[in-house]
């Protein structure tokens, strides 16, 4: 135990030729790679050099080889919220530690280096955009009023402009050779002039349009790409919707409907072939297509593409891209599976040439299940639980590739089923490779059941110690077959002798508890944690590498907590608190810059 010591435009009658495909080709599977990539990519951008990939905190230009051109870290910046790249500028909208939005330009080429940065405050930036003058606007959301902001290369605002849609469903924004803007929300458009001022505007009122996406074609007219449902028809279909317009009056030059209204289809991104022709990435229920629309505005079918394309996604992002003769399309998504978030990343490539490589980052993944039980003799567990979670989360983008922690520590969360079914289903929700790192640390009380080391639950009941506690032995054996790195912190004390833990029952497995066996576990209103949570804390924030070699190994981080927590615990409250391995696997690096 431990003490106190305290998130119709179209009806019935319309030409068939416009819901269905013009030109009907074979549905051959292109011939396809798919691998995962990064869960830290956002996003992946075409560009004639190469591709541009947009991590959590980095940029990366690669070109049409895949070679690494340059590389940058964005310092101070937590995650890359929005960004656009053009006229040789990337415009990033990052998020720092104090939620506040900042605006960065950066170079394109050379070596990407930073140029300018203002803080914007904490505002909804959901779009940006680099104008012909290499000025920057910005896109704010605020209850469904949206701002646009234009920032000269330095970050100083020019001017601002507000537009009212009728509903601010994912707007987005594109900035046009001319100087000119083309804006979406929903199903309405609007052209504006370099100042913000609306040239023209039209809304498809008779039908139910969300425009996903804007492209510039090479005679600069502007290609909208999204879906729609006509009225005549069932509102849970949805349609392919590519049209054509005038950026200079918003006149309608063609539209063609991508679809049969049987199933639901969204054009997701299009991209322009040297003769002129498009090629649509088309999502539907049952998977993808890739659409061909030729000079003609004839559409035909050209290949399907597999899974990972999932109906049930959550969340799902795609994106079409080239590279010489080659085409991708990369894609995130975010499936629940029982009551679990699974997330994927993904680039499937095909075409004429070298197949694209996967855009790979070296660093581990990082995997955290976090427990706070709360007990009437203890204050400070969902403390510990929170803090621990939120230093693991810091360490994306630095020690590791990416970081998906699973925090529980209301009181439904952590009775012993809810915590025992939550490990038992967490090996179904993670794919850890054998460089990855699983982190299981729990804050609470514990006890020993028949030598059986045991953790109480928020529903403890000492008349039935069995049922309201939750076995360790039993959690490491749910989590046995993963391949990954296991670390276990227990900030729990150890009140009896229990049968130890031998090394060859759980491989590549480590579990270090907060004191020795029969002691006592302190926390303190002082420091508002348990004393082993607050020390690993600051080992964990670099206090723990002696050597300062930006590695820390598990041997370093023990031997930190083995020095710092005895002399903290003394001083404070006049007790010996002395952590310990419960066991002791191989000395691996935890962390590294």
């Amino acid at each position: 135990m431990k003490f106190n010591s305290l998130l119709v435009l179209f009806c019935l009658c319309m030409s068939l030729a416009f819901g269905q495909l013009h030109k009907t080709s074979p549905n051959v599977q292109l011939a396809t790679t798919t691998q995962p990539i990064s869960l830290q990519t956002r996003a992946v951008l075409s560009r004639p050099e190469g591709l541009l990939a947009v991590y959590n905190t980095q940029l990366v230009q690669y070109d049409t080889t895949l070679k690494a051109l340059w590389e940058i870290d964005i310092p101070t910046i937590k995650v890359i919220h929005a960004f656009d790249a053009s006229h040789d500028r990337i415009a990033v909208i990052g998020i720092n530690s104090k939620q506040d939005r900042v605006l960065i330009l950066n170079e394109l080429k050379e070596n990407g280096q930073e140029l300018s940065r203002v803080t914007l405050g904490q505002i909804n930036v959901v779009q940006v955009g680099i104008l012909a003058d290499k000025s920057i606007v910005t896109v704010t959301d605020s209850a469904g009023l949206l701002q646009l902001t234009n920032h000269d290369p330095k970050g100083a605002v020019r001017w601002t402009q507000k537009i009212a849609p009728d509903k601010a469903t994912q707007p987005h924004l594109l900035a046009l050779p001319s100087g000119d803007m083309v804006l979406t929300a929903s199903g309405e458009v609007w052209g504006l002039n370099k100042n913000g001022k609306t040239i023209w505007h039209f809304e498809s009122d008779q039908d139910q349009v969300l425009w996903r996406n804007l492209k510039v074609l090479k005679n600069e007219q502007v290609l909208l790409i999204g879906n729609g449902t006509a009225a005549a028809f069932n509102p849970s279909n949805m349609d392919g919707r590519i049209m054509q317009i005038d950026p200079k009056t918003g006149k309608q030059i063609w539209l063609k409907i991508l679809g049969d209204y049987k199933t639901k289809q969204m054009a997701i991104d299009a991209i322009e072939q040297a003769d002129g022709s498009l090629l649509v990435l088309l999502q539907e229920s049952t998977g993808g297509s890739i659409i061909k629309i030729n000079n003609q505005h004839e559409a035909s079918r050209v290949g399907v593409l597999p899974p990972p394309f999932k109906e049930k996604s959550t969340e799902q992002y795609y994106q079409l891209l080239a590279v010489g003769k080659s085409y991708a399309v990369f894609g995130l998504t975010s499936t629940s599976l029982m009551g679990l978030n699974e997330s994927s990343c993904f680039l499937q490539t095909w075409g004429g040439g070298a197949l694209i490589v996967p855009i790979q980052k070296n660093k581990p993944n990082l995997f955290g299940l976090v427990i706070g039980i709360g007990q009437p003799s203890v204050q400070f567990t969902t403390n510990d639980a929170k803090a621990i979670a939120q230093a693991l989360k810091d360490k994306e983008g630095t020690a590791f590739d990416t970081v998906r922690i699973d925090i529980l520590h209301t009181a439904a969360q952590t009775t012993a089923g809810s915590i025992a079914a939550a490990v038992e289903r967490w090996p179904l929700a993670i794919k850890p490779q054998a460089d990855d790192w699983l982190v299981l640390y729990v804050s609470g009380m514990n006890n020993a059941y028949r030598t059986d080391y045991r953790l109480l639950g928020s529903d403890y009941d000492p008349a039935a110690p069995r049922s309201t506690s939750v076995s360790l032995r039993a959690m490491l054996n749910d989590l046995k077959t993963l391949p990954c790195h296991k670390l276990v912190l227990l900030d729990v004390c150890q009140k009896a002798t229990i049968q130890p833990f031998e090394a060859s029952d759980f491989a590549n497995t480590s579990i270090l508890l907060a004191c020795q066996s029969g002691a006592v576990a302190y926390e303190d209103k002082q420091w508002q944690h348990g004393a082993f949570t607050k020390v690993l804390l600051d080992g964990l924030d670099g206090k723990a590498d002696a050597n300062q070699d930006q590695q820390l190994y598990l041997s370093e981080l023990y031997a930190y907590l083995s020095e710092t927590i005895p002399a903290l615990t003394r001083k404070a409250l006049g007790r010996l608190q002395q952590p310990s391995w419960l066991l002791k696997g191989k000395d691996e690096v935890l962390l590294r810059k």
